[in-house]
């Protein structure tokens, strides 16, 4: 909101579309928590941890701002909100081999955010379920879309274990020493990461 008036115009639409999305969001959440058990553990959490990675002769600072991190019915969700369309093809990693595509932007978003979530906790253990999933508020009736591991078409296997974010992990790595490496070449996608 340029000028900050949010009575007419532009503004006025884009504010009367942002309520109606959140009006519809507090319903789904509502009819969630009438339901389920639900807490909140955190919002806007601000995370960070550095990681040694072999090649680089300094630590990488890896940070992020978690949108929200909840426990539903026993299982850990580390949240992302986007005011624009996902669909849940945009988060199915597979065996996560290859995660420098572009189309896997915003499941490197949340893995991270996850990792440091793990890494920011105290004694957590992956003894409890962890998730992680965005609501993407142009796609309010597909409720929270997870990362999904599953290599089968049309399965889920959302769940993420030690192994699976150490993987991931290890992907990080080999992408942060191509990035630090002056043999490798770069090309700007077409549209922003995140």
């Amino acid at each position: 909101f340029k000028s900050g008036d949010v009575t007419t115009g532009k503004n006025r639409l884009i504010f009367e579309v942002a309520n109606r999305f959140i009006e519809r969001f507090l319903k789904k959440e509502l009819d969630v928590v009438k339901q389920h058990s639900l807490k909140i553990i955190a919002t806007e959490k601000q995370l960070e941890a550095s990681i040694s990675v072999q090649g680089i002769d300094f630590p990488i600072k890896i940070k992020g701002i978690v949108d929200r991190v909840d426990e539903l019915n026993g299982t850990i969700r580390v949240i992302d909100y986007k005011t624009g369309i996902v669909k849940p093809a945009g988060l199915k990693l597979g065996g996560v081999e290859n995660i420098e595509d572009y189309k896997y932007s915003k499941a490197i978003q949340l893995l991270l955010y996850t990792f440091l979530y793990t890494k920011n906790t105290p004694h957590f253990n992956f003894n409890t379920p962890i998730i992680a999933g965005i609501f993407s508020f142009k796609n309010l009736k597909g409720g929270l879309l997870e990362v999904n591991f599953s290599e089968a078409w049309g399965k889920k296997d959302p769940v993420i274990t030690t192994e699976r974010l150490d993987n991931f992990m290890q992907q990080i790595e080999q992408l942060l020493v191509k990035i630090y490496s002056t043999e490798h070449s770069f090309k700007e996608p077409k549209e922003l990461l995140f």
